[in-house]
């Protein structure tokens, strides 16, 4: 074959080449651009479930806070109003039954000159002779109205350190259980701030799964130039073609049906263990408001019945009234007259 067949057959061929070349090279660049747009959209699907997920968690926690601050405000509320009930009732009764004993006192002093002959007969048959009828009313007199003012003083007494003892006593229930309640309202928020930093670190690790998921899924393409295609760089005529790579999917995108799913997990679970430690606590503090209150009450029925039994056993003559009431120190109650 001559020179001139030669030249005419590797034209054609170097023409061909070329061209192939070409299509190589589009095709090349239509599949890297491909695979650069779906990167970009498995991105954007990542961020836009991102942010989903940061929403959902504020509104989940924000529905907790809200719920939790009603729940805690009406269980505050019931007892404050159970509290004062109580109270009054309390109130109530001793106020009925301190009308009962000044009724007994004002009725008891008809019934003193029956027991009056024996005190008076200890003073002598000789003294009793000198007494005339209106002397001896008159000390009765005497007498009657000086009980009545002992009674007076000790009643009024006794009253004013009751009522200071109910005050004192409701002070300190109150005081008390506004302290514990304030001590598991801090250690509820506690948790529940502890919770809250739990499924921070797990949404954290959650989206760095996902990150490192999607940046691993698209295969890394070489950036190659026509020269190192084609084999060597500067020699245009040969070309040695990389092999042929199949395509790789984009990456799969979860979806939030998992994530929603756990989050109302998280979310149930929340409720019931906040429900339960708070029946709990409610109870704890139920028994413990019933056991005070019957205790206060014990303690006004017993002084209100040794109240009644002294007034019941008070002695009546002059020398044994004296010496009877020294004990009690009434002197020291002429200021509350």
């Amino acid at each position: 074959m001559t020179t001139a067949e030669l030249q005419a057959m590797s034209i054609p061929l170097l023409v061909g080449l070329v061209i192939g070349l070409a299509i190589a090279y589009l095709w090349m660049q239509g599949r890297i651009r491909r695979q650069a747009q779906a990167l970009k959209a498995s991105q954007q699907r990542l961020n836009d479930l991102e942010a989903e997920h940061e929403r959902r968690l504020r509104e989940t926690l924000q529905t907790l806070r809200a719920d939790y601050d009603t729940h805690l405000a009406q269980q505050i509320a019931h007892y404050q109003d159970e509290l004062a009930d109580r109270t009054l009732e309390l109130e109530q009764e001793y106020q009925m039954r301190m009308e009962v004993l000044q009724q007994g006192i004002d009725v008891a002093p008809p019934a003193a000159p029956a027991r009056a002959p024996g005190p008076v007969e200890a003073i002598g048959p000789s003294e009793t002779a000198k007494l005339s009828a209106p002397e001896v009313v008159k000390i009765k007199h005497q007498y009657e109205t000086r009980l009545k003012e002992a009674a007076q003083k000790l009643q009024h007494a006794y009253e004013q350190q009751l009522a200071q003892r109910v005050k004192a006593a409701s002070t300190a229930v109150q005081h008390d259980y506004e302290t514990r309640l304030a001590q598991k309202i801090e250690h509820y928020e506690q948790q529940f701030a502890t919770r809250i930093t739990q499924l921070e670190e797990e949404y954290q690790a959650r989206h760095e799964m996902l990150n490192k998921a999607g940046s691993a899924s698209p295969a890394a393409l070489p950036q190659s130039s026509p020269s190192e295609i084609m084999g060597r760089p500067g020699d245009e005529t040969t070309m040695t073609l990389p092999p042929m790579a199949r395509p790789v999917a984009p990456a799969v995108v979860p979806t939030s049906t998992t994530d929603d799913a756990k989050l109302l997990a998280v979310k149930q679970q929340l409720r019931a263990e906040y429900e339960q430690q708070l029946a709990a606590k409610i109870e704890h503090y139920q028994d413990q408001l019933a056991a005070r209150l019957k205790a206060q009450e014990e303690e006004f029925t017993a002084r209100i019945a040794a109240l009644q039994s002294a007034q019941t056993s008070s002695p009546l003559g002059d020398d044994e009234f004296e010496a009877g009431f020294d004990p009690l120190d009434l002197s020291d109650l002429s200021d509350l007259t």
